[in-house]
């Protein structure tokens, strides 16, 4: 090797080293100028485009990045990050198969690991292929992944395949792990109460609840499990407060409902029926003969006056 090669070499890792040191301490416009000087005078160097092109990935300028990936493969078609970029950057903008292509390329230059799992179990979820969603995100899991999104993927992919109790063992297993995610807690509660675990199904549900108090999804939840316990007069504050901030949702007018019925609050119950028939919820044979039962339960009792207050 010549000595101005070796010269060579030494400013190219001096001025890497430099733009690094920038990107580290926050100075990103400084970075970004370093980068483009190292790629002006040493077109050559993939490590220049691929960090430039993370920079700009990191920062939502796609199509910098996408350009800086693409003249990086040009140099070196397998490199591990360059695909890696290309594959994120091919999910952000829907084309899963390629980014999975891409994805592969780098598993078999550096093998699986966590970070590359998840993105091709997230590429599998996207396409609708659980099983392989189950596959991926499963070994993230094993790998010590530390975000708890990923579990709540996996719950919902063993969800869409039918599979409830590894559903909730994984949930169950998210909640050991990441004790204040209330959605987490949600989901549990979800699935222990279509799996008929009522009891379990309130324990979580309270629990997230107290860690989500505004959540309409949880509230729901957990006034259906109140109006299955036949607490009727909890379930109906409950559902109170659901249609009020989720006025479409005809499931939600269906409990509130059923709750006052519950109440002996016919009248009530038939009246607020009515109403929202012509508006959120769809008649069907079922809810009419619901209409019918409650039309005659209205005729044949006499409601105290302060059942008949809202």
């Amino acid at each position: 090797m010549k000595d101005s090669d070796s010269i060579s070499e030494g400013k190219l890792l001096s001025l890497m080293q430099s733009a690094r040191l920038k990107q580290k301490m926050g100075n990103i416009v400084g970075a970004i100028n370093a980068y483009k000087q190292i790629i002006d005078t040493n077109p050559a160097c993939v490590e220049a485009y691929t960090e430039l092109a993370r920079i700009f990935l990191e920062n939502d300028k796609f199509e910098e990045a996408r350009q800086l990936s693409e003249k990086a493969l040009q140099i070196d078609e397998k490199n591990p990050e360059a695909n890696f970029i290309a594959g994120v950057l091919c999910y952000i903008l829907g084309n899963f198969e390629k980014a999975l292509q891409h994805y592969e390329i780098v598993r078999s230059q550096d093998g699986l690991d966590t970070s590359l799992a998840v993105n091709i179990g997230l590429c599998y979820e996207a396409m609708g292929n659980f099983t392989e969603t189950v596959k991926f995100f499963r070994f993230a899991i094993n790998e010590g992944v530390s975000n708890w999104h990923i579990y709540e993927a996996l719950a919902q992919a063993y969800h869409s395949l039918g599979e409830f109790d590894e559903e909730i063992a994984a949930l169950e297993q998210a909640i050991k792990v990441f004790k204040k995610e209330g959605k987490l807690y949600t989901l549990a509660g979800r699935a222990h109460l279509e799996r008929g675990n009522i009891a379990l199904a309130g324990i979580r549900l309270e629990r997230a609840a107290k860690l989500l108090p505004d959540d309409i999804e949880t509230r729901r939840l957990f006034g259906r499990f109140l109006f299955e316990t036949s607490q009727y007069s909890r379930a109906e504050k409950e559902m109170r407060w659901v249609v009020a901030h989720e006025p479409w949702n005809q499931e939600n007018w269906l409990i509130y409902i059923k709750s006052k019925a519950a109440l002996g609050k016919y009248s009530q119950a038939l009246k607020l029926l009515e109403e929202v028939t012509s508006q959120f919820v769809e008649k069907t044979p079922e809810l009419e003969k619901f209409i019918a039962e409650l039309k005659e339960k209205a005729k044949n009792v006499s409601e105290h006056s302060t059942d008949e207050s809202a």
